[in-house]
């Protein structure tokens, strides 16, 4: 954030200050109280949540931003997707005036990088081809394992105070770590065999693709228990979006 031009500072701080206003609104609270109800599985409304996913550059371009730098850009396009979200879409998603600044943790990964080809249609929808970058014959005994998950605190503190320099005086500054993961072992192997190795793997080789599926998760598991053992976890019943689809 240090790296952010006084200019677009001036245009984030005016964004932040409109998501201030709209969380500010009793009817925000309202929301995170109906979320508590329903987890509680208490009687009451159904709740509803719109998930806009691959049509965001619809409703909001990226080239529509006012920012200059590249981080300046990328903050003002989440801020302003909260405000479009509040304003539009008008569902039950709470706004509040939180600005959570995640802890920094370096993940290794198994070190196998999956490439991609896109291809626009019509300049908006696109479709993905896969490379391959698991072999026919690997062993995932060599490729996947267990790895080490290491926090930098003072690369956390400096985002911390970089933010609070920033938005301090219009949001609550908080850190927090993890607050959720996401094991799609199928989604990431597909990523690395490419679709049509891995559903012709599934038919001829479903033992391989076993295999795989199991040290993948067995690594994950792992990663999460050193990322707690080193007090990197946090709780996401707050405002936070969690895989189910809900909040909090």
């Amino acid at each position: 954030m240090n790296t952010i031009l006084p200019s677009d500072r001036l245009i984030l701080r005016d964004v932040a200050k409109r998501i201030a206003e709209i969380a500010a609104d009793p009817v925000q609270e309202m929301k995170l109280a109906e979320w508590r109800r329903h987890n509680a599985m208490k009687p009451g409304k159904p709740m509803v949540l719109v998930y806009p996913e691959d049509v965001w550059d619809e409703f909001l371009p990226m080239n529509h931003m006012d920012c200059e730098g590249d981080v300046a850009r990328n903050l003002e396009w989440n801020m302003r997707a909260k405000i479009y979200h509040a304003e539009h879409l008008r569902d039950d998603r709470p706004v509040t005036a939180d600005y959570e600044v995640g802890v920094v943790i370096d993940d290794p990964g198994c070190g196998i990088h999956w490439n991609y080809s896109r291809h626009d249609i019509g300049g908006h929808r696109r479709t993905e081809g896969f490379e391959v970058a698991i072999k026919a014959d690997a062993n995932p005994a060599d490729i996947i394992h267990n790895r080490t998950i290491t926090i930098d605190w003072d690369a956390t503190k400096v985002l911390a105070q970089q933010a609070e320099e920033l938005f301090g005086d219009i949001f609550n500054i908080t850190v927090v770590g993890r607050k959720g993961f996401c094991l799609a072992n199928a989604d990431l192997l597909l990523m690395w065999r490419g679709i049509e190795n891995l559903m012709t793997d599934m038919v001829d080789r479903p033992a391989w693709v076993h295999e795989f599926f199991a040290r993948m998760t067995e690594s994950e598991i792992d990663a999460a228990r050193q990322i707690e053992a080193a007090g990197a976890l946090s709780l996401n019943n707050g405002a936070d979006g969690v895989g189910s689809g809900g909040i909090g």
